[in-house]
């Protein structure tokens, strides 16, 4: 369970609710981008479509995450 924040924590709160909000972003220009190459995907033969999206937005969180690190 999480402990409540403290007054010192504001900053802290604040670049977390940042970052939530620019996840949302990014997010949600992925799932417009999909729903075309979706369309393109299920003409080309694909069976599972749907996938490309997860797998999309787990390497783009991946590279992310290892260009932070450097």
């Amino acid at each position: 369970m999480r402990k409540p924040a403290k007054l010192n924590d504001t900053a802290n709160l604040l670049k977390t609710a940042a970052g939530k909000i620019e996840r949302r972003e990014e997010t949600d220009a992925m799932k417009d981008f999909m729903k075309d190459f979706h369309n393109y995907a299920k003409a080309q033969g694909s069976t599972s479509p749907e996938k490309y999206y997860t797998n999309l937005t787990t390497r783009a969180i991946w590279v992310l995450k290892n260009i932070i690190q450097i």
